[in-house]
């Protein structure tokens, strides 16, 4: 009877060291003495748990401390597993050699803390239950509720990137060692887990106004995951830290608030890269963009990562491009294209000669200067608080023609919003649309909306004042656009920034109107002394016109001329002076009409060609709102000179610079005078001695 005893158990302890082989579990040691079972002597389970993708038959766990675990895995920490004492070991180990159970014959339902074991059709819950969590790996069970007996062992909860669980097992504490010699009763066990790790790389595009996309540094996300376990949706933040193990680096629970969650920030070229995320859904929330870019953070870039790592992005028409990489190291990457907008303007005067929208042009006091402004509307512009434009003119006056059109060589057809006026303020002197309005409950009307990732082109024409200034710094006519910076949720604390609002940027161009003048200065030719009271005549020649080949320029051919116009007269004062004023560059004739008294008149209308240069320095400023106190304004410049320079005459005033020289007739005597007497005393002696040889001529006749 002994004999068949301790065959029997040899035969359960060999069953229960195969059971053990089968199971997705390693083993480790534990001192084993003595062939017969001390029932007084306390035992241990120490679970040791590993991550491990790969596959590998070598190693058969043996209840020692001492077994080996393949190369690549890695400990596993916050895993949790809960133990059953389902039998003592007499039950087993008995002289009437029972058979030994199977973990199929129990049901275990629910994970975690909720975890119920019960015997397969029965509804009596097995307690008492002990459950604990990996640390660095590694959990045991002993002490005082760890008795002698047989165990069911299950992994009833694991971080969000187990994918493969270990199944439940039965344990024997103690066990027989692999050479069956003697007892364990501090068991080891080597358990692995399959893990899933996905890969994601986020690229973000810039596009100002209806320029082509440039890759975007320095926008800024943050990570979301569905919470698998809520009822209703959730989206926890995500928390990444790099000194944490390999397989803890992500807290994906716990994080409630954005302050405290990591921001992913695009670097120079534009992409942000995220390794190592679990199975599950996330999603890309933009929270801040750079430089004057229009941050949507109502817009979600959603993501799943599968169990075998494959990243799929939700299909999006808005989202970009969509791509899934290779799966290169057994870690799939996706790659998603988002694309920010900027809007942009620019402005144009017309230039009178040739007809071209340059950033500047000449025009003299009283013209009519045609304006035209560019503005490119971003796609999400019925989204926009606000998108207004302001018109600002220096010595300038709205006159009116005011047009929208739908390119920038327009004609009668591309007119478009021709319901659009706008609000006249500070004397016509500046002008104001609101494209978008904000009604009741926040709804908002775009009367652009239609034109949404195009541009516009906005005519109008001003009037040159009087008085316009002739110096370099010209008459400058300025346009700002203020938009809204952002788009925010109203109604979805799930998101960041809920409820905020959009700070308010603008963008403004300048282009400049130059008018001139010119100085007239009367001398004596011979003395140099100023001449006062001498008047003169201003006629201006069309611009490209001149007299026919050989024709003489002269005052009568200025008045009669289609192609010449006066446009002014005055007299010399102090100094001789005498100027015109508001002119533009044109070729123009100074008519001395009278002279002062001993002096003669020009002989031919004086020419004057005014080429003068004007030096701009158009300004281009942005004004960023980075947060509600920082603001960063950035001006780009560009120098531009007209025309040239001016018959070589250089001037700082915008006046061209002219001396007319007189000089003095011919000195007849003064009536009266001895002189006078001279001629008369011999007119009367000539008229004597004619009539003296009259008579002596017929007296000799006579004879």
């Amino acid at each position: 009877m002994k004999r068949m005893k301790k065959l029997l158990t040899g035969l359960l302890t060999l069953a229960m060291t195969l059971s053990m082989m089968t199971m997705t579990a390693f083993a480790a040691e534990g001192g084993a003495t003595g062939t017969t079972i001390d029932t007084s002597k306390a035992v241990s389970l120490t679970i040791h748990k590993y991550e491990y993708n790969g596959i590998d038959t070598s190693n058969k766990g043996t209840g020692s401390k001492t077994d080996t675990v393949p190369e690549g895995a890695k400990l596993l920490s916050g895993v949790q597993f809960t133990i059953w004492k389902v039998a003592d070991l007499t039950d087993y180990y008995s002289n009437d050699g029972a058979a030994l159970p199977k973990v199929t014959d129990f049901t275990l339902t629910g994970k975690g803390n909720n975890a119920v074991l019960t015997k397969k059709g029965e509804t009596t819950e097995i307690s008492p239950k002990i459950s604990k969590e990996t640390v660095n790996g590694v959990i045991t069970f002993d002490g005082p509720e760890v008795t002698q007996g047989l165990y069911y062992v299950s992994e009833t909860d694991a971080p969000a990137n187990v994918t493969t669980q270990t199944d439940p097992f039965l344990v024997s504490l103690p066990m027989t060692n692999v050479e069956g010699d003697g007892w364990i009763y501090d068991v080891h066990v080597f358990p692995k887990n399959g893990t899933t790790y996905g890969g994601v790389t986020l690229v973000k595009k810039g596009k100002v106004g209806t320029n082509p996309v440039e890759n975007l540094p320095y926008a800024e996300f943050i990570l979301q995951m569905k919470d698998k376990e809520a009822t209703t949706e959730k989206w926890n933040y995500l928390k990444y830290d790099d000194s944490a193990s390999a397989n803890a680096k992500w807290t994906y629970t716990g994080i409630t608030s954005v302050d405290n969650a990591t921001k992913f920030k695009t670097d120079p070229s534009g992409k942000i890269n995220v390794q190592g995320l679990t199975a599950g859904t996330y999603r890309f929330i933009e929270v801040s963009a750079p430089d004057g870019y229009i941050m949507d953070g109502t817009k979600e870039y959603q993501f799943t990562i599968n169990n075998a790592g494959k990243v799929t992005w939700e299909e999006d028409a808005k989202v970009g491009e969509i791509g899934t990489t290779s799966n290169e190291g057994g870690t799939y990457s996706a790659i998603v294209t988002i694309t920010n907008e900027k809007p942009d303007i620019e402005k144009f005067v017309k230039d009178r000669i040739r007809g071209e929208w340059e950033a500047d042009a000449d025009y003299r006091v009283g013209a009519d200067v045609p304006y035209l402004i560019r503005v490119d509307v971003p796609s999400n512009v019925a989204e926009l608080k606000t998108f207004k434009l302001t018109d600002k003119m220096t010595n300038l006056t709205y006159k009116g023609n005011f047009k929208i059109y739908k390119a920038k060589d327009y004609t009668a057809a591309d007119e478009i919003l021709t319901t659009i006026t706008p609000v006249l303020l500070a004397g016509n002197k500046t002008w104001e649309i609101d494209f978008n309005t904000v009604g009741e409950g926040g709804a908002i009307e775009s009367t652009v909306k239609n034109y949404a990732g195009n541009s516009i082109y906005i005519y109008f024409e001003a009037t040159l004042d009087e008085g316009a200034e002739m110096t370099q710094d010209g008459n400058p006519n300025e346009i700002t656009l203020d938009y809204s910076n952002a788009i925010y949720p109203t109604n979805d604390p799930s998101k960041p920034n809920n409820g905020k609002e959009p700070k308010v940027d603008l963008i403004k161009d300048v282009v400049n109107v130059f008018t001139f003048g010119i100085n007239v200065t009367k001398k004596d030719g011979e003395t140099g002394a100023v001449l006062n009271d001498v008047e003169f005549d201003l006629y201006r020649v069309n611009d490209g016109k001149s007299p026919a080949a050989g024709e003489k320029v002269t005052e009568e051919w200025l008045k009669k001329a289609e192609n010449a116009k006066k446009i002014g007269s005055g007299k010399t004062k102090d100094q001789g002076e005498l100027s015109f004023n508001g002119l533009d560059n044109a070729t123009y004739y100074l008519v001395e009409t009278q002279t002062k008294a001993g002096y003669n008149l020009l002989k031919e209308p004086y020419k004057a060609v005014l080429n003068l240069t004007a030096t701009f320095t158009k300004e281009t400023t942005k004004k960023i709102t980075t947060d509600s106190v920082n603001e960063t304004v950035t001006t780009e410049t560009t120098t531009t000179t007209i025309y040239g320079t001016g018959n070589g005459v250089e001037t700082t005033n915008g006046k061209f610079e002219v001396t007319v020289k007189n000089y003095k007739g011919f000195t007849l005597p003064t009536t009266g005078g001895i002189g006078t007497f001279v001629f008369t005393f011999a007119g009367i002696a000539m008229m004597a001695a004619a009539v003296i040889l009259l008579i002596t001529s017929k007296k000799k006749k006579a004879e």
